[in-house]
């Protein structure tokens, strides 16, 4: 790495010159070039001399050899100059970059950066410069606060330093490899860009296999990280591999992972490389996928051909191709064709096993590959795992496979095969406990990203898009296949089914309120499709989500702040429903005091029957939901609102809506360690009146915020009746359909 003074005293000029110069001399060459092809080769063969002797062949070889040298050293010549431009203007930058830092920032973060780079605060601004300061309490506290300032800084000062490194390993490279190794001949085989370099310092690099060292490792990882979102990169790297050999590199990078085969596994070190290469190498293939070159469809179609093929490789006990490459798209976004295609290919496969031949006999008892790292439970052999997690980034391509209907009359969807019908193996190394299994928990993800319209793995944002009719049907029938048959909400997807139904509160609401049209009114869409669901199977859906830690938090956290912002919205905007405020805040408490009636007796049954050990569990996953929940409310739509344009969107979104949907979520998460009736919530949930009055305060203090912001006339005393009468409704019409449609009508007793 350059050492701070180099970088910051580097002579731009000189490598700018250099930079012309060879441009100039490319220019004069590809002038020669076409003076060759003009005046020698053109007329040579235009004279059409022929002789016996052989001297005609001798001389057009050497004619086209001497054209060729031309065109050769024009090109190299060209490439040389566009390397040194690309790191004129990279360096250039990291020059500029460093000046601001130590110029600029420096002074208003109350530093000083000395000429050789040492960062200290600015004379009279630390606390140490006070003759007095060691006398005060917090004077170790404050000195550690400066010294954590300066790190920082140094940090900072240190990335545009290694950014210069890297753009001067690129530079040198490349130029080595464009001057090439013959000192007679050009070279046509140039990198014109650091791009192009990088690519193929990378594929140099991948020809090592598990040869590499730590060292090469390092370097491979970091070549694909820094160029892993870059297009071109990407695709020259994937196209470099080729289909096989990319399955065949990770087939051979992954093994060996166990000393369970009698083969020595890497030690940690190598492991957490190995680890961050299969992030890496996955992401940098996702984004080759979006080019649509001839290559890379050619790419594309190897693989998926590949897919239900034993590779041949003595690595991996030599896997099947769609063994591997689903365990490198767990990482990054891949193209949504080439996902559907994909899938098709998976899924015909899959359900082509007869005869007694399971998936898992297929892809696990006749499998002993270690494909994955990172989860002991998920050993790679599955490859629906792999592909589940490749839609689960992609919900463009979830929604399309949930939502496709293609097939043979009478088949399966894939939703019905794959919650439904697929017998879905265990995949854990001998040893490791074992929490439900690990396909079940990507089936979730790739689901949550289906319905709701963004990744599972990060939360809705400005840009996610309202439910389409495609979602919200996919949603419809997850319901439905789980209200009928409670076991498909499997061990593992119950975090997933939650979030899904915390984005889709408002169909929740009209299916338990009812009321027909007037109920868009109370509870709008927006630009959403509405789904609708059957009152019947959203109590037993939702029961079923409840019972489990983390289903329950999402779905409580998802019905207090849409609840909290639809109070905010009606507050705002009184005229809305058509009714008084007073009758609007008793019914929007009723709906949610439904919702909570709902899941606050799965929780309690939960515990009465051994399922979940103790009601802390519960506690527990709404303390580690809390951060999920407030990223959710933060993002201007909030959660089950349809979209940032939408009415209520529009309004909701405000500062006051997030304000007091963050005061909700601290109030809830405040309340494991206090009473209710200290003015905090969810203590406990085992007992019903305490439940009750959680529900109640959360309501209550929503209320009480929004009419803070926007006065109804009402007083606390009414506000406070009105919630608690809503409340108290709506938990004993939940009790209702509790009995009515679970068979064991859901008693837990007091």
């Amino acid at each position: 790495m350059p050492d701070y003074e180099q970088l910051y005293h580097l002579n731009i000029g000189a490598l700018k010159a250099a930079a012309e110069s060879w441009g100039e001399m490319a220019r004069k060459l590809k002038s020669l070039d076409h003076a060759m092809d003009n005046e020698v080769v053109k007329p040579f063969q235009a004279a059409g001399w022929t002789s016996a002797d052989r001297t005609s062949d001798h001389a057009a070889s050497l004619i086209k050899t001497t054209g060729k040298e031309f065109s050769d050293a024009a090109t190299e010549a060209k490439a040389i100059a566009d390397i040194l431009d690309e790191a004129h203007s990279t360096l250039k930058k990291c020059k500029e970059d460093l000046h601001e830092l130590a110029g600029p920032e420096a002074k208003k973060n109350l530093l000083h950066v000395s000429g050789t780079g040492i960062v200290r605060y600015q004379e009279g601004k630390s606390v140490a410069d006070n003759p007095d300061a060691p006398l005060d309490h917090y004077y170790s506290t404050a000195l550690a606060m400066e010294q954590e300032n300066i790190d920082k800084f140094v940090n900072r000062i240190n990335k545009v330093l290694a950014r210069a490194q890297e753009a001067d390993e690129t530079a040198s490279w490349a130029l080595k490899r464009n001057v090439g190794s013959k000192k007679d001949d050009f070279n046509s085989r140039v990198h014109s860009t650091f791009d192009s370099a990088d690519a193929g310092r990378a594929l140099q690099l991948a020809q090592k296999g598990k040869e590499m060292s730590d060292k090469d490792l390092k370097e491979f990882n970091g070549l694909l990280k820094a160029n892993r979102n870059d297009k071109e990169f990407a695709e020259k790297f994937a196209v470099g591999m080729g289909g096989r050999g990319t399955l065949e590199f990770w087939s051979e990078m992954a093994d060996p992972r166990l000393e369970l085969y009698g083969t020595s596994a890497p030690d940690e070190k190598r492991t957490v490389l190995l680890e961050e290469l299969q992030k890496n190498l996955g992401t940098t293939l996702a984004t080759a996928t979006h080019g649509d070159s001839v290559a890379m469809k050619a790419w594309e179609k190897e693989v998926i051909g590949l897919g239900n093929q034993r590779l041949g490789t003595e690595h991996a006990a030599n896997p099947y191709g769609f063994q591997v490459m689903s365990n490198l798209m767990r990482h990054g976004k891949y193209d949504t064709d080439f996902l559907s295609e994909y899938g098709k290919e998976l899924v015909k496969v899959d359900k082509s096993f007869t005869g007694g031949v399971t998936p898992g006999h297929h892809w696990i008892t006749m499998s002993h590959s270690d494909l994955n790292f990172g989860d002991e439970n998920d050993r790679g052999n599955d490859p629906m795992t792999g592909f589940m997690e490749a839609l689960g980034h992609n919900p463009e391509a979830a929604t399309e496979f949930f939502y496709s209907k293609e097939g043979v009359e009478g088949e399966k969807s894939n939703l019905d095969y794959l919650l439904k019908e697929r017998d879905w193996p265990h995949d854990n190394i001998l040893g490791a406990k074992s929490e439900g299994k690990s396909g079940h928990n990507s089936l979730g993800h790739a689901l949550e990203a289906a319905v709701t319209g963004h990744p599972y793995d990060r939360p809705p944002n400005g840009s996610t898009p309202p439910h389409s009719a495609e979602r919200a049907a996919v949603m419809e029938d997850v319901v439905s296949l789980v209200s009928k048959d409670p076991e498909k909400a499997h061990a593992g997807m119950a975090d997933s089914l939650g979030r899904m139904a915390a984005e889709y509160m408002p169909d929740i609401h009209h299916a338990l309120v009812g009321g027909g049209s007037e109920m868009e009114n109370l509870y709008p869409h927006g630009e959403s499709t509405g789904a609708h669901f059957n009152s019947s199977d959203i109590t037993r859906f939702l029961y079923e989500v409840g019972k489990d830690p983390d289903g329950y938090a999402a779905v409580n956290y998802g019905q207090h702040i849409y609840t909290s912002e639809i109070i905010n919205y009606h507050f705002s905007n009184p005229d809305s429903y058509g009714r008084s405020t007073e009758d609007t805040l008793r019914e929007v408490a009723a709906g949610g005091g439904q919702i909570e009636g709902i899941i606050g007796e799965a929780r309690r049954n939960a515990v009465v029957e051994g399922a979940i050990e103790s009601d802390k569990e519960f506690n527990d996953s709404l303390a580690s939901g809390g951060e999920w929940a407030k990223a959710a409310i933060g993002i201007g739509i909030g959660v089950g609102v349809a979209g940032a344009t939408s009415p209520v969107g529009g309004v909701v979104a405000g500062d006051s809506a997030k304000a007091i949907s963050g005061a909700i979520i601290d109030g809830i998460i405040e309340g494991f360690e206090k009473d209710t009736k200290d003015g905090a919530v969810y203590r406990s949930g085992l007992d019903k009146s305490e439940a009750e009055e959680s529900t109640t305060s959360v309501i209550r203090n929503a209320a009480a915020k929004a009419d803070e912001e926007n006065p109804s006339g009402m007083s606390r005393a009414d506000l406070e009746a009105l919630v608690r009468d809503g409340v108290k409704d709506g938990i004993g019409q939940a009790n209702d359909r509790i009995k009515d449609n679970l068979p064991t009508g859901g008693e837990s007793g007091e």
